[in-house]
C-alpha cells in the first residue's frame, strides 16, 4: 500500500548528517527527495557531500539545492567541528550522482501546492537550519496546511547551548527561520541538543559496533566519520564519546521509543538580544500563543544503539 506523504529530508551536510542519511537508508525507509542548506558547511559542499554518501549507499534520491544563506545576518559554519570538507576528511567515492536542475524551494512549494489539492501532506525531517522550509511558508502561509509532520534537531530544552551559552547551532544559523517554522501550528517533534549529549554512546560501544559490522564500504565510511567525530568529543568534553545530534533525530522517527521522557509546551525562538539571539525558549506555564509542541527531553540509549548498528549493519549487507 503506498505511503499516503511525501517524506523529505532537509540537511546541511555534515558528519552526523551523512550518518543519520545512511540509517534511514539502511533501515529501508523511503526516502522521496533531499534537500540542502547551508550550515556546516557551505552550500555547495553540503550538496556534494549528500551525493557522495548516497553514492556510498548505493542509492538515487533526487537532490534539491537550497538556501546559501540564512533569512537575516550573516552566515555561519561549523568546519572547525565536521573538518572543513564536512566529513572528516573521509575517502570519497566516485560517482555520476548530480543534483537536480530543480531548487529545493520549487521542489517543497510544489509538494505543498499538490497537498493543498487534495495530495499527499509532506512529512520532513530537517537536520539543519529550517531556511529552505521557512521561506517557502513565508512566501504562501497557507501551504502549512499542507505539512503534515516535522521533525527536527534544534534548540535546546533546558537553555544549555552549544555554540553560545544560549543557542544550539542549527537554530542560531538562522533564527529566524526557525521563528517562522514554530510559530506554525503543525505536528513538531523537536530533538534539542542535550539529549544527544547527556545520552551520547561511550566509546567501547562504538567499537563494538564497528567491530561487529565489519570492513564493507559503508561501514568503514560511517566508522572513519564517527571516529572524527570521538576526538572532537574528546577535546571539548575529556571523555570518549561519540555525540550525534542528528542520527538521534533519525532514531526517534524511526522509533518513537527512542524519546525516553519529552516537554510538551511551546517554543519560542530569540532573534535579538546580546546574548540569547538564537536561544529556544519553552513556554510551560502556556503564557504565550506559541504553538505546542513535542520536545525530546531523554533518549532511550540502548535503543539508539541498536537501532544505529541495525541500520549500518542492513545496509553494510548490501556490500557483501
Amino acid at each position: 500500500m503506498p505511503d499516503n506523504f511525501v517524506f523529505a529530508v532537509d540537511t546541511d551536510g555534515g558528519v552526523d548528517d551523512a550518518i543519520a542519511l545512511m540509517m534511514l537508508i539502511g533501515s529501508g525507509k523511503k526516502i522521496d527527495f533531499i534537500t540542502t542548506t547551508f550550515g556546516n558547511v557551505d552550500l555547495e559542499q553540503a550538496t556534494k557531500n549528500i551525493l557522495d554518501t548516497l553514492a556510498i549507499c548505493n542509492a538515487d534520491i533526487p537532490v534539491h539545492k537550497g538556501a546559501s544563506d540564512p533569512i537575516s545576518g550573516e552566515r555561519i559554519d561549523a568546519v572547525y567541528v565536521h573538518g572543513p570538507d564536512g566529513l572528516g576528511g573521509v575517502e570519497r567515492p566516485r560517482h555520476l550522482l548530480r543534483h537536480s536542475g530543480e531548487t529545493a524551494h520549487n521542489a517543497l512549494r510544489d509538494v505543498l501546492r499538490k497537498a493543498a489539492l487534495g495530495g499527499p501532506k509532506l512529512q520532513i525531517l530537517t537536520i539543519g537550519p529550517l531556511t529552505n522550509l521557512a521561506e517557502v511558508l513565508r512566501e504562501e502561509p497557507d501551504l502549512v496546511e499542507g505539512v503534515d509532520r516535522i521533525w527536527s534537531m534544534g534548540g535546546t530544552c533546558h537553555g544549555r547551548g552549544n555554540v553560545t551559552p544560549a543557542a544550539e547551532f542549527n537554530i542560531l544559523c538562522d533564527p529566524e527561520a526557525a521563528k517562522a517554522v514554530f510559530s506554525q501550528a503543525i505536528n513538531t517533534t523537536l530533538i534539542p541538543w542535550e539529549p544527544s549529549l547527556h545520552d551520547a554512546l561511550p566509546g567501547d560501544v562504538v567499537d563494538g559496533i564497528f567491530e561487529r559490522l565489519g570492513d564493507t564500504i559503508p561501514a568503514k565510511f560511517a566508522e572513519h566519520m564517527c571516529t572524527f567525530m570521538r576526538e572532537r568529543g574528546k577535546t571539548w568534553y575529556h571523555e570518549d564519546l561519540l555525540i550525534l545530534p542528528d542520527p538521534l533525530a533519525a532514531a526517534a522517527l524511526l522509533d518513537s521509543e527512542v524519546i525516553a521522557r519529552t516537554i510538551v509546551c511551546g517554543v519560542l525562538v530569540e532573534t535579538g538580544g546580546e546574548f540569547a539571539r538564537g536561544a529556544t525558549i519553552l513556554d510551560h506555564e502556556g503564557k504565550t500563543q506559541a504553538p505546542i509542541i513535542g520536545i525530546m527531553e531523554r533518549a532511550d540509549r540502548p535503543k539508539v544503539e541498536r537501532i544505529l548498528e541495525g541500520t549500518l549493519a542492513a545496509l553494510a549487507s548490501r556490500h557483501q
